[in-house]
């Protein structure tokens, strides 16, 4: 709905909202300001496939301050992934057909987040459904912006991690002391699609493109207990950590839109996350 302006209330700081401040000229809780517009038709394939094989080892040992166990093995993961979209959008429909004449009445209009915002009028699922199966033939598919919905987000990613590691637990009176080491080494591949629109709006160029990436993790640990009494211990502990990027996040993706000076792409330069 064009037209609409809005103010943010902050009455409630732990409840801000976002309301219209012209309703009398287009109002967005008014189903009957809604027209039709376009349909799409959507048959969204993500496939996700993973390999994991493991090998673990460990050996008992005595020194003279008391007991301990060495453990150490190895990880490796094998994961690929794709996005498959396939959408058809489809406008050209030269009817007079608004939102009221579909609009639900049902528990989906009920304010939502503890009664706190309204979601405003919705389509009922099913008179919307027969109203674009009984005008099929009165509707044309939009080749430019199937193919933007379709291929613009689409990608095949893989990603292959070997990790290894070596720990020992030791135990010295009433310390048990648990330090290790793991090294994760990543391997990864990305392709997705570049999708170029001109200053008309018009579909210029259309380009797969790919990207890769590795990088090499040392991640240390320490875990302390100390056992104070039988029934009380005291626990200490500092891991380094590693957190990897969503994959789409990554996928060297692009749409280019010179008309409306829009641009949305991927990274595939983002790095993962690290702390303690």
């Amino acid at each position: 709905l064009e037209g609409v302006n809005y103010a943010a209330s902050r009455s409630d700081p732990d409840n801000p909202v976002i309301d219209p401040t012209n309703t009398s000229e287009a109002n967005p809780n008014d189903a009957s300001q809604f027209e039709f517009d376009e349909f799409t038709d959507e048959d969204n394939i993500t496939q996700d496939e993973n390999w994991i094989g493991a090998a673990n080892l460990a050996v008992p040992y005595q020194t003279g301050a008391g007991f301990g166990v060495l453990k150490l093995g190895g990880k490796v993961r094998f994961k690929t992934k794709s996005r498959n979209n396939r959408i058809g959008v489809f406008d050209g429909f030269d009817g007079d057909y608004i939102m009221s004449e579909v609009s639900t009445t049902g528990p989906i209009r009920d304010p939502f987040y503890f009664g706190r915002y309204d979601l405003g009028p919705t389509p009922d699922p099913g008179p919307t459904r027969g109203f674009t199966s009984d005008n099929g033939d009165s509707f044309e598919l939009d080749d430019e912006a199937t193919l933007e919905d379709s291929s613009g987000e689409d990608y095949d990613a893989d990603e292959n991690v070997f990790a290894g590691y070596i720990m020992t637990t030791d135990d010295v009176g009433r310390l048990r002391v648990i330090p290790g080491l793991r090294v994760e080494y990543t391997d990864l591949a990305y392709q997705g699609t570049v999708l170029d629109f001109n200053t008309d709006g018009d579909l210029d160029r259309v380009t797969e493109v790919s990207a890769s990436d590795e990088y090499t993790d040392f991640l240390p640990g320490i875990n302390l207990r100390y056992e104070l009494t039988d029934r009380t211990n005291l626990r200490a502990a500092a891991t380094r950590s590693l957190s990897r990027p969503d994959h789409f996040d990554i996928v060297p993706y692009a749409i280019v839109n010179r008309e409306d000076d829009e641009l949305e792409l991927g990274n595939p330069e983002l790095l993962p996350t690290r702390s303690w």
